[in-house]
Order: C-alpha cells, then structure tokens, then sequence
C-alpha cells in the first residue's frame, strides 16, 4: 500500500494496542515530574511523558475519526488492527485504506506525521 499514508501503521498500531489493553493507560502521569536542582536524583524523563501525551491525543483522533466513518471502513480497521472477525461482502483491504487515509488526513491536522 504505497498511497503516502504509510505513516498512519505506526499510530494505528499505538491505537490497537490501547485498545488490546485496558490496563495501559497512555494519559498524562497521575504525578508532575519533579526537578532537583544542583544535586543528583533519579528523574523521569520529560521526553517521555511528551510521548505518552502524544500517543493518548493520537488514540483520541482515532476514535473520533472511527466515529465519523462508514461502518464498512471502521469495521475494516477493527478487522485489520484487532484482528475482530467481521464479513464482508467486499475485499477489506480497500476499506481499511479508506479509513487508514481519513485517520491519517485527522493526524496531519492535528500535528502528527
């Protein structure tokens, strides 16, 4: 699938796993990071917490965008991520490039690429 959207597999792929693991939560950290100032101390990594704010709004963008598209094409990306059983009366594989491209046009909008 060259259609230019190759990028969106990597955020599909961080939406599936949320929604294979109700445990994980990709959310801001219940706690603020902390800094020592000019002494040595274990910190959490700011990078990281950057990084996981950004997988929870992509998750976010995601399901809104699941929302607002054709039951065929989200069923598509469930079937394909989730591997969910759905059956279709057509190949799934155009579809979910249908939904892969509406997820990836939301994303760029919203500042991820």
């Amino acid at each position: 699938m060259n259609d230019g959207f190759e990028w969106v597999e990597h955020w599909l792929d961080v939406w599936a796993q949320d929604m294979r693991d109700p445990d994980l939560r990709l959310g801001t950290p219940s706690k603020a990071s902390g800094f020592v100032t000019g002494g040595y101390g274990e910190n959490r990594n700011i990078t990281d917490d950057w990084e996981a704010e950004g997988d929870s709004r992509a998750v976010g963008v995601i399901n809104a965008t699941l929302q607002d598209m054709p039951p065929v094409e989200s069923a598509a990306l469930i079937h394909v991520k989730l591997d969910a059983v759905f059956r279709f009366k057509v190949d799934p594989q155009e579809p979910y490039r249908n939904a892969r491209m509406k997820c990836g046009v939301r994303l760029r909008a919203q500042a991820f690429s």
